[in-house]
């Protein structure tokens, strides 16, 4: 078996670069800069890359069924449009505590995704996940979390 090829397709100089996120349909690679605060796609057929500006820091994102995707900023889960780069508020998140920022998301095989908060001094509890439909309308249900977690799934959906 031979070694694996490992090498820089692109230097992107991300401050906090996380959540690689592959798309099957598009054959491509998104990724996030948390503090960028960015969204970016890698193509890896032409070598192109595209990158979007967020409002606020960027905890996670996660891809719609019918185009765009789900992204966990700062103060609330948003809406975004890959054509447009608009962001449109979903949900707002403990709005009256500036020290809260969403932090680690995924989606579960319903389409639901969970979003874990933090404190950003990290001096007191997380607020509680959150769990909203990826293909809204759907319900936002809290999630109890001390600590923004990162996520993890039973085979049969019964527990996070």
């Amino acid at each position: 078996m031979s070694e694996p090829k490992i090498e820089l397709v692109w230097d992107a100089k991300n401050e906090l670069g996380e959540g690689p996120l592959w798309d099957v349909q598009e054959q491509v690679l998104y990724w996030i800069d948390s503090k960028g605060p960015t969204v970016n796609r890698y193509d890896p057929r032409n070598g192109s890359v595209q990158t979007w500006m967020m409002p606020s820091d960027i905890g996670s994102m996660a891809l719609r069924e019918q185009g765009g995707a789900i992204v966990a900023l700062r103060d609330g889960i948003f809406a975004f449009d890959f054509n447009t780069g608009k962001t449109e508020l979903m949900v707002a998140v403990e709005p009256e505590n500036p020290r809260t920022r969403l932090n680690d998301g995924k989606v579960d095989r319903r389409g639901r995704f969970f979003v874990g908060g933090m404190d950003e001094e990290e001096t007191n509890s997380s607020p509680e996940a959150e769990m909203i439909g990826a293909n809204w309308p759907g319900a936002v249900m809290p999630v109890r979390s001390t600590r923004s977690p990162a996520f993890a799934f039973s085979l049969r959906i019964t527990s996070v």
